[in-house]
């Protein structure tokens, strides 16, 4: 998937969350926003490894453009696109700021790590898929097969974006609904 496909699908995430009242429900404070800084994020860090990503090419990474045997091979699936490094790292960065720092940090971290997840989901919807149970097992693991800037992506894209809407509207109407009984 492209960066614009995660940040699409991350927006969705984020609408759900904010409709069902988990962030941003009746007193917004500076935790919730960083928690949506961290889940914008998130939808590209664990892109970091690959030079012709967005995250990488905002950071002044260089586009591999000599062909590299080992990254074709590989393509990119390394500790980053590994859930159970991304759900203990963020567990533990999360618990560690939640007690020694400003709770904006740990709205951060819990975002970046909602947000990570999220970004993992949308590439097993790739050829490659991630490695769900690394490092214990080398197997990669997809839902469907979707290649990098296919139809089949813009699909997956405007069905988020589309998703935005249908999830902001559903949680609207029942607010409404629950507060006119």
């Amino acid at each position: 998937m492209t960066g614009r496909t995660h940040i699409a699908f991350n927006t969705t995430i984020l609408f759900a969350l904010t409709g069902a009242g988990i962030i941003l429900s009746h007193n917004p404070n500076a935790g919730d926003i960083a928690f949506i800084g961290g889940i914008m994020l998130g939808g590209l860090l664990p892109d970091i490894d690959n030079p012709d990503s967005k995250i990488s090419r905002k950071l002044g990474r260089t586009p591999s453009s000599v062909d590299n045997p080992y990254q074709k091979f590989h393509h990119r699936r390394k500790f980053t696109h590994w859930p159970i490094f991304c759900l203990v790292t963020g567990m533990c960065l999360y618990g560690l700021t939640n007690l020694y720092a400003h709770p904006v940090f740990s709205g951060f971290f819990a975002g970046l790590t909602v947000g990570t997840l999220a970004h993992l989901f949308c590439d097993m919807f790739n050829p490659y898929g991630i490695l769900l149970l690394a490092p214990f097992f080398r197997k990669q693991f997809h839902i469907i097969r979707i290649p990098v800037g296919s139809i089949g992506e813009i699909f997956f894209l405007v069905l988020s974006i589309a998703s935005i809407f249908l999830v902001t509207i559903a949680f609207m109407m029942i607010r409404y609904l629950y507060q006119n009984h």
